[in-house]
């Protein structure tokens, strides 16, 4: 077994542990199959085989299928196998393959709570992927090109070759699919395969050596960036997602932008939607400091500049629920929040742990909602109402949080309480309050 491999393997995998093996039947999937099967002898662990079927080659899809369904059957693996039609989505055809094998991986790694994905990607396609991120003009670590292990993901193969599976899977006699579509140079990889790469091998006979140990040195020097940026963050992110605008702003520009890319990381665990066009419009609204400003970030992320931090969050899927009635006395529950409402006579010594309302004072039913626009409300100590918008900026509410603050209503939609803020100046108790709505949330 090639110590490279074996060395990958060991180190990553825990013993009595399972791994899903993205398996197409391939030459490279297979011979991962025969080194994983190896490094079992040292490690016992659980194989699972994953097989995507595109339906992009019609019958020949269906005989790549049924042929990985014979291997699992002859060599006695659990396998997983779903179909999906690729050529019926959007966009980018090699994107979105990608994309869609990733999610139907990731689906089976959560069922069999395995700890890694392993993909059988080798040297020659770390070349050609650090090719088709400079053609794309990536940065640093799109140069760095695909890593040994990234997050969930395994790549054990990474320091071998492909004429190195070929010649292994010979002189085994060890059969395997091969995809037609793989010599179809119309798809980018593929160009890049049969056509720049031959000619980059003639100007330098050890192209592979030289990648490698190029390779090697970018990794590294991206691994540095990662772990200064993350100890930044450790150090500045009192609560989870804010970061402080003032110290970002102290930071070199490229580690700003070093910065942004490991803060989407902590929610999304990818930086795959995470174009450099995005990346620098975050970093300009940051050092801007337009306190309230709330711009998407990626398909489920928000960019929101507070008044002192600013924060890249997963959006707010909790749903405002419409106006529910409280019980009184008794426990009402809405948006997650209980809502305890008790009836008492005498006025409490501490006045910080709930809030109080004049019984007398207060039209009944009340109800829970959440704010609409063109709120007002009357504040303690005011002749006339105040915008409810201006309260939250008054009190730096994140605008973010302000539709999950509860609002008291009285059978008129009058605003009575702000959550555990504020209390109406027309419901507030007084030396002559007879019986008092305590209220806790």
């Amino acid at each position: 077994m090639n110590t490279k491999i074996f060395k990958n393997i060991v180190d990553n995998i825990r013993p009595k542990s399972t791994v899903i093996l993205a398996f197409s039947g391939g030459p490279d999937s297979v011979y991962l199959f025969h080194q994983l099967l190896e490094a079992k002898k040292k490690v016992s662990f659980k194989i699972i085989l994953a097989h995507l079927n595109h339906k992009l080659r019609g019958k020949e899809s269906d005989k790549d299928e049924k042929f990985c369904l014979i291997f699992a059957k002859e060599s006695n693996t659990p396998i997983e196998i779903e179909k999906k039609n690729i050529a019926a989505i959007k966009g980018n055809l090699e994107d979105n393959a990608r994309k869609s094998r990733y999610v139907f991986l990731e689906k089976v790694r959560q069922k069999y709570k395995a700890d890694f994905i392993l993909t059988a990607h080798h040297l020659d396609d770390n070349m050609e992927t650090f090719l088709m991120n400079f053609l794309r003009g990536s940065g640093l670590k799109g140069l760095s090109g695909m890593q040994i292990k990234s997050f969930n993901i395994l790549r054990p193969l990474l320091g071998i070759t492909k004429d190195e599976i070929l010649k292994y899977l010979k002189e085994n006699h060890i059969s395997f699919c091969t995809d037609k579509t793989n010599f179809d140079d119309s798809y980018t990889r593929n160009n890049i395969r049969k056509n720049i790469v031959p000619l980059l091998k003639k100007i330098q006979p050890s192209l592979k050596d030289v990648f490698l140990r190029n390779w090697e040195t970018l990794s590294e020097t991206q691994q540095f960036i990662d772990r200064e940026a993350e100890k930044w963050i450790r150090t500045n992110m009192r609560i989870r997602y804010k970061v402080p605008i003032e110290k970002f702003k102290n930071v070199d520009r490229f580690m700003q932008a070093v910065i942004i890319k490991n803060l989407f990381n902590l929610y999304h665990q990818t930086n795959d939607n995470l174009s450099k066009d995005m990346v620098e419009r975050a970093r300009k609204i940051i050092n801007e400091e337009k306190t309230g400003k709330n711009v998407p970030f990626g398909k489920n992320t928000l960019l929101i500049i507070n008044y002192d931090s600013f924060e890249i969050t997963p959006k707010n899927k909790q749903k405002q629920l419409t106006r529910k009635k409280l019980k009184i006395p008794g426990e009402t529950e809405y948006s997650n929040i209980k809502i305890s409402l008790k009836i008492i006579k005498k006025t409490p010594k501490n006045l910080s742990k709930n809030i109080y309302l004049d019984y007398s004072k207060c039209d009944f039913p009340l109800y829970v909602r959440g704010k609409k626009d063109g709120d007002k409300f009357r504040n303690i100590g005011m002749k006339g109402t105040q915008k409810l918008q201006d309260f939250f900026v008054n009190k730096k509410i994140p605008n973010n949080k302000r539709g999950l603050i509860p609002l008291i209503v009285d059978k008129n939609d009058e605003i009575i309480a702000v959550g555990s803020m504020a209390v109406s100046d027309l419901h507030k108790i007084t030396a002559n309050t007879k019986k008092i709505i305590s209220v806790s949330f």
